[in-house]
């Protein structure tokens, strides 16, 4: 906690000034006048039999674990291992573990939070304007006062890029009967330099998240000081620095790529890259700079026995949701948009059975496609596939990925797939024949309606700890 000088209050630092408040005495401080902090929680090292995985303070395998005490009411602070500053749940003090910063890496920068807790719900409301089949428990304003605000880790990457550069161009077009190639060598000297590229470094923080609320501005960091943390939760750095470099280095080749091929003399050209790659090419060097924390604004919701999320970006306001879809809604939805579509088809002559099948087989194709490409989707998120901070610090666990990845709709539609073409091919004279394949499959297509719902939800839906969190300034 962070005292006030004039009376002892707790300081929290306040969005609109940038500055630190108490909100008891109306004092205003400059955050770096609190740069050593006198009053965080207490730390002890206690024995703990029931400890089977500790945190960061002990070795693994023992049973020793880390317990903090408020500095304001002595009550026993409950944390992730990776928090780094949270909040007292007897007292509701804003606390920082400093241990854990002094004992991981320090961060060198912070980006304060400069979107405060008001204009992020205002934002939110209008991303949720949009959204008409959500669930009516999103639009609650009780909802909206649990954002809480983050700041996450963040690597930041630097890479230069010095070589004397040689490519082979080719240029190809006709005139006349003619078809004239042209070849070109094409050399010159690169020199380019890329500068505050981030990825978040905590593994409890999906890439897709980060990457949806994406770019921060790192040139708008302050040298870091703990002070800034007081009203807000924070985590620490848990994936190495190096999981993102090869990430790194492919943005930067690309934008100079992009970059020498939008040169006037060159633009027409199709310019060949050789085989060793672009990073041996262009002398790529890639290096991370420092450690940094970036402002996040979130809230989660239950969704059975998942976890849905709204964030946005502290500094920008970029906001980035995935909202399931309440099926109620929906079903409504599609009946009222179905009943004028069936009336103006009723107005013309009607299919014959055997178009009315071939019809009702293309569109099952069309939905076992999309239910085996959703299935994957979800099979892949649910396995942290593409999440390299969460990949590097998880080990993932077949039990806990759905085993029933609609099973029974593909087989159902498999079934009424091969039904409709036996059908079609054998060409029977009885149009019930026609009729039964075509009720068959549009069995099976509401079936498939139903699972790309249960679908989508799956895919906006996950399983985040800390976005559990509850608590904090509601004042910020």
């Amino acid at each position: 906690m962070i005292q006030c000088k004039n009376c002892g209050g707790n300081v929290k630092f306040d969005i609109k000034s940038q500055k630190m408040f108490c909100s008891y005495c109306d004092t205003y401080y400059d955050p770096y006048e609190f740069e050593e902090n006198e009053a965080d929680a207490e730390e002890h090292v206690v024995n703990d039999p029931n400890a089977f995985m500790i945190d960061d303070t002990a070795n693994q395998g023992s049973y020793m674990t880390t317990i903090y005490t408020c500095p304001e009411c002595a009550g026993e602070i409950i944390s992730d291992e990776n928090e780094a500053a949270t909040f007292c749940t007897f007292c509701g003090a804003s606390t920082v573990l400093a241990s854990r910063i002094c004992k991981s890496k320090r961060p060198s920068s912070i980006i304060p939070f400069k979107i405060t807790k008001d204009e992020c719900k205002e934002l939110y409301r209008q991303r949720m304007k949009k959204a008409i089949y959500a669930p009516a428990e999103y639009k609650d304003e009780k909802y909206l006062d649990s954002f809480r605000g983050i700041y996450m880790p963040y690597w930041v990457y630097d890479s230069s890029q010095y070589n004397y550069v040689q490519l082979k161009g080719k240029k190809t077009y006709r005139r006349g009967d003619y078809k004239y190639e042209e070849t070109y060598d094409i050399d010159f000297n690169l020199d380019a330099e890329y500068n505050g590229i981030s990825y978040d470094a905590s593994s409890s923080f999906a890439d897709s998240i980060s990457g949806a609320i994406a770019p921060y501005d790192h040139s708008k960091a302050v040298k870091f000081t703990p002070a800034f943390f007081s009203g807000f939760y924070a985590d620490t750095t848990d994936v190495q620095s190096d999981v993102y470099a090869p990430d790194v280095e492919n943005i930067v080749n690309n934008s100079t790529t992009d970059e020498i091929e939008k040169q006037p003399n060159v633009k027409s050209i199709s310019i060949k890259y050789p085989v060793t790659g672009k990073s041996a090419i262009f002398n790529t060097n890639v290096r991370c700079k420092e450690e940094s924390m970036y402002p996040v604004w979130f809230v989660s919701h239950r969704f059975g026995d998942r976890v849905t999320y709204a964030t946005v970006n502290g500094y920008t306001g970029k906001i980035a949701a995935d909202i399931p879809i309440d099926l109620k809604k929906y079903i409504l939805g599609s009946l009222i948009v179905a009943i004028p579509i069936f009336i103006l088809l009723s107005l013309f002559p009607l299919i014959v059975p055997r178009v009315a099948l071939y019809i009702a087989t293309i569109v099952s194709v069309f939905g076992f496609i999309t239910v085996l490409v959703e299935s994957k989707s979800v099979k892949n998120k649910d396995s942290n596939i593409g999440d390299k901070g969460m990949l590097d610090k998880v080990v993932n666990n077949d039990d806990d990925i759905p085993k029933n990845y609609n099973i029974y709709a593909i087989v159902t539609y498999i079934i009424s797939i091969v039904i409709g073409v036996i059908v079609v091919f054998s060409k029977p004279v009885f149009d019930g024949y026609y009729y039964g394949a075509v009720i068959l499959e549009l069995i099976a297509s509401i079936l498939c309606f139903l699972v790309v719902i249960y679908n989508y939800n799956l895919l906006s839906t996950r399983k985040l700890p800390q976005f559990k969190r509850t608590g904090g300034d509601d004042r910020a």
